[in-house]
């Protein structure tokens, strides 16, 4: 049968045959890895960022206030990042005090922000409003048991518990500036990083500097997959104290108040 031959009615669904084909053809194309488990990018990229500080160091450097060379706030900052997202390692040259810190940017969606895992990982709603609210801010804790109707008594010993939190994370943060979380692990991240910065090659290609890039990001994500599990420790030890000093009606109250958040996410 010739083109010419069909109706008008059979060469509309012909046609809309053929975009069906196409289209099925581009997703296909598109997403043919993520279907057949093709493996994700090998790609490694590297820079180097030095920041200044000026005299005073919590003002932008200007005619007014000039950088100071040795200020100890100075940072170099080594930023790696692969298919798996941005690992950054950060050196103050002018102060000895201060330890390598390491921070994580990871690949994900766009829009969904780092706490809706942390969030998600507690099963119990009341408890995912107590997370969610102390990630966001002391400030939202209190204001959101004030609206479960929480006593002043119950409020009293809920803000003594925020206490000893917070000193637990000061003490954590203060550990962490002076290297004591896991100075083992830390010093093969700083030798990794020697290492890397001492190789030759394109960190691009494959080779020994790139194979010097990927060991220093495996040993920078493993010590802040540490920290990060101390700090998650320490919350949920204290959103556990919180849930005690809660009575069912309370808890039924926060649990309303996180609902709506958590469907966003769902």
């Amino acid at each position: 049968m010739k083109l010419n031959d069909l109706k008008r009615p059979e060469m509309i669904k012909a046609a809309l045959a053929v975009l069906l084909i196409l289209f099925a053809g581009i997703y296909l194309a598109v997403h043919l890895g993520s279907l057949f488990g093709r493996p994700t990018s090998n790609a490694v990229a590297f820079y180097q960022v030095f920041r200044p500080a000026g005299v005073n160091p919590y003002r932008p450097i200007s005619a007014a206030n000039p950088a100071n060379p040795s200020s100890k706030f100075a940072t170099v900052t080594y930023k790696f990042a692969d298919a798996q997202g941005a690992v950054d390692v950060v050196n103050y040259p002018s102060d000895p005090t201060r330890a390598l810190a390491v921070k994580l940017q990871r690949a994900g969606k766009p829009g969904v922000p780092a706490w809706v895992q942390q969030v998600k990982a507690v099963s119990d709603p009341a408890g995912q409003a107590l997370m969610f609210a102390q990630l966001r801010g002391p400030w939202l804790m209190r204001r959101w048991l004030l609206d479960a109707h929480v006593s002043k008594s119950q409020m009293n010993v809920l803000a003594l518990d925020q206490h000893d939190f917070q000193t637990s994370i000061a003490m954590l943060n203060q550990s962490q500036q002076q290297g004591l979380v896991d100075p083992g692990l830390l010093g093969r991240v700083q030798k990794a990083l020697k290492t890397f910065l001492k190789t030759k090659g394109h960190v691009s290609k494959a080779g020994p500097r790139k194979d010097a890039a990927v060991r220093v990001m495996t040993l920078a994500r493993r010590y802040a997959a540490l920290i990060q599990a101390r700090r998650t420790r320490a919350l949920s030890k204290y959103v556990a104290k919180v849930m005690d000093q809660l009575s069912d009606q309370e808890k039924s109250a926060l649990a309303a108040r996180i609902a709506p958040i958590m469907r966003r996410f769902n």
